[in-house]
């Protein structure tokens, strides 16, 4: 009996063998093209999308594959109907799984993002991880096929340029997922990457500023500088620059600016609630170094170090307040994440005022408690500029 049963085991084994290798729902590679950049215009005139998508289409040679990349624009009702008119077009059918850029035009974000957006959190073949930019005075057409070109000349490709961030500081950094889970919070609003067109001769992107999102709306834009500012409130910057301006009165000294480099920062959003009154702390603690010096500074001096510090708070303290009264009077737009600190403080509070927060928000008292750390001064304590 036990060798009947051992046989019959060894039967189904051997069916299942046959049965189930394999991939029954697989493609080949040759069948189909890779996409990885996407953009999506409104053409006002035709009522339409125009979607533009850049695939990579690996053809062999002599000296092994050739990635080149190709380009191809329809229009069509919807994203989905004009992504399934492009199939013809590029004569094989996109795979979305590598998929790392979407771009989106301006006139298309500042009316309804979350349902331009709809096909690519819905179709699970797109990767939720591609990061979404804003195209702001040129088409998302325009930037895919500047990339396109770029990529052919010089290997250049967007995915790569947004890994910057965390040195430049000018721009945010926000992908598919994180971009539709902060648009239906209550608690903070996203902000996005503004991409544009940088002539030096040769056109190139450029990665500078930020869109301002209330809810599915792009409501606004804030500058390279706003939006360091803006990074650092909400803790999404790692190692930028920050430039002081200092002058003879401040330090006894002809300069126009310190660079420091920032190498920690940390910022934490308190709400202190009284009744309905509500009152908001950021404190920020930052270290940095000097970076950049084009003075004759001896700074194993205290009172220089000190001097540089105390103008540093000033200067930092000062463009956050301004950054803070900016987006409260023009925007309305909660990105910093007050309301995630009183729905904290106070979920009570905050399940009567969210319905109404853009209108409290904008009236919000803000105090800034800011302490700057100078915790290396490079190689040198002395500027190359010369001695006092």
């Amino acid at each position: 009996m036990k060798v009947i049963s051992k046989w019959v085991l060894a039967f189904i084994l051997l069916i299942n063998c046959i049965l189930l290798s394999g991939c029954w729902s697989y493609n080949e590679v040759n069948d189909r093209l890779i996409a990885i950049s996407v953009g999506i215009d409104y053409i006002e005139k035709s009522e339409k999308y125009r979607v533009t998508i850049k695939a990579i289409n690996a053809k062999p040679s002599e000296s092994g594959v050739n990635i080149i990349p190709e380009v191809i624009s329809v229009e069509g009702d919807g994203i989905f109907d004009a992504i399934r008119k492009s199939g013809p077009l590029l004569g094989k059918k996109a795979f979305w799984s590598h998929m790392q850029t979407l771009i989106i035009s301006e006139n298309i974000a500042s009316k309804d993002m979350l349902n331009a957006i709809d096909f690519f959190n819905r179709d699970p073949e797109v990767r939720q991880d591609c990061t979404v930019y804003i195209s702001s005075s040129t088409t998302a057409e325009e930037i895919i096929r500047l990339e396109a070109n770029l990529q052919e000349k010089m290997n250049y490709n967007l995915n790569n340029a947004i890994k910057t961030q965390r040195f430049v500081g000018s721009f945010p950094a926000l992908d598919l997922h994180e971009f539709i889970v902060r648009s239906m919070e209550d608690t903070v609003e996203p902000i996005l990457p503004i991409i544009d067109f940088h002539s030096d001769g040769d056109l190139a992107p450029s990665l500078g500023g930020s869109a301002v999102f209330l809810k599915d709306k792009m409501v606004g834009k804030l500058s390279d500088n706003h939006t360091l500012f803006t990074l650092i409130i909400r803790n999404d910057i790692t190692n930028p620059l920050l430039l002081i301006p200092i002058n003879k009165e401040n330090l006894e000294k002809d300069i126009s600016k310190i660079t420091l480099e920032i190498y920690k920062s940390k910022s934490k959003i308190t709400a202190n609630v009284d009744n309905e009154d509500i009152k908001i702390t950021i404190n920020t603690e930052i270290d940095a170094g000097i970076a950049e010096l084009g003075t004759p500074i001896d700074f194993s001096k205290l009172e220089y170090t000190e001097a540089v510090k105390s103008l540093g708070e000033e200067e930092i303290k000062s463009q956050i307040i301004e950054t803070v009264k900016r987006v409260q009077k023009k925007y309305k737009s909660d990105i910093f994440g007050f309301g995630k600190a009183v729905q904290i403080s106070n979920p009570r509070l905050w399940k009567k005022l969210k319905d109404e927060w853009p209108d409290k928000f904008s009236t919000l008292p803000v105090s800034i408690n800011l302490k700057l750390n100078i915790t290396n001064t490079g190689k040198t304590m002395k500027s190359l500029g010369g001695s006092e």
